[in-house]
C-alpha cells in the first residue's frame, strides 16, 4: 500500500458566549494532517454499509494508530463523516461517507 494521499482530520472550535457583546465567539477549528492509503469503497460493502450504491465512501488507512477527537475529515476540500473505524495495533482504519 502506498500512504500517498494527504488527509486532514479536522475539530471544530467550539463556541463561547461573550457576556459583553452579547455574541458568542468561535474558536478556530483545530487541523491534523496525516499522509494515507485512500481507496473506494467496493459496491459489495457499500450495500453491506449504506444499503445503496449511491452514497461516495472511501476507505483511509493510515499506518499509525489515530485516535484523537475529530468531527469530520477533509479529502481534496470534500468533507466526510466517518461511519466506521478500526484500530489496530500499527494501524487505523476509517470508513466515510461523503457529508453535507
Amino acid at each position: 500500500m502506498r500512504y500517498d494521499k494527504q488527509v486532514t482530520f479536522v475539530k471544530q472550535g467550539s463556541e463561547v458566549y461573550n457576556p459583553n457583546t452579547g455574541d458568542y465567539i468561535a474558536s478556530e477549528p483545530t487541523m491534523v494532517d496525516k499522509w494515507s492509503d485512500v481507496t473506494d469503497v467496493g459496491e459489495d460493502r457499500l450495500i453491506m454499509l449504506y444499503g445503496s450504491i449511491k452514497q461516495k465512501a472511501k476507505v483511509i488507512r493510515l499506518n499509525s494508530v489515530f485516535e484523537e477527537p475529530f468531527d469530520y475529515v477533509l479529502i481534496d476540500t470534500v468533507k466526510y463523516i466517518v461511519t466506521s473505524n478500526k484500530h489496530f495495533r500499527h494501524e487505523s482504519v476509517f470508513y466515510v461517507g461523503e457529508g453535507q
